[in-house]
């Protein structure tokens, strides 16, 4: 026979399940007017294209509406962008690797020609603690959209 304490966890869980499915039908890009790619140009642009070891990298994404009237922008979580330093095939960086964030989901209403911007300043510092290797990299960002809307990539250098 189930516990007290199990059938409300199980419950719990039920509810949760099903909010998380109501939640994402109701979220994303692919939604009415809900931030959908077609509806969006976007751009990803970095302070330099090339960078000695250790310099800071400041990389902007810039989303702009191309929608003839306010449409809305449905986040899934308090997530609202990403940024991902690859070399080759291999992330050697994501902004987001060491943050949490709310598990709550968020709305942003663009105008038609507006313009909404993230910006963050890269130390070079690797996800794993160390300097990157010499060579070429690419940045890419994402709207953090359901699904979520990437832009790039754009590359860039680590010289001497």
């Amino acid at each position: 026979m189930r516990s007290r304490a199990g059938i409300v966890s199980f419950v719990a869980l039920i509810l949760l399940v099903s909010a998380g499915a109501v939640l994402l039908s109701s979220c994303g890009g692919r939604g009415k007017g809900g931030g959908r790619p077609d509806l969006l140009g976007a751009d990803i642009t970095l302070n330099e294209g090339s960078y000695a070891i250790g310099e800071p990298i400041v990389m902007t994404l810039t989303v702009i509406s191309k929608a003839d009237r306010t449409i809305t922008l449905n986040f899934p979580t308090a997530q609202r962008y990403d940024f991902i330093v690859k070399k080759g095939k291999r992330t050697v960086w994501r902004w987001s690797a060491s943050r949490m964030f709310a598990q709550v989901a968020g709305k942003y209403e663009i105008a038609p020609g507006d313009t909404l911007s993230y910006q963050h300043t890269w130390d070079q510092t690797t996800s794993d603690g160390t300097k990157p290797e010499l060579g070429a990299y690419t940045i890419e960002g994402l709207l953090m959209l359901s699904p979520p809307f990437r832009v790039g990539p754009k590359t860039f250098g680590i010289v001497d």
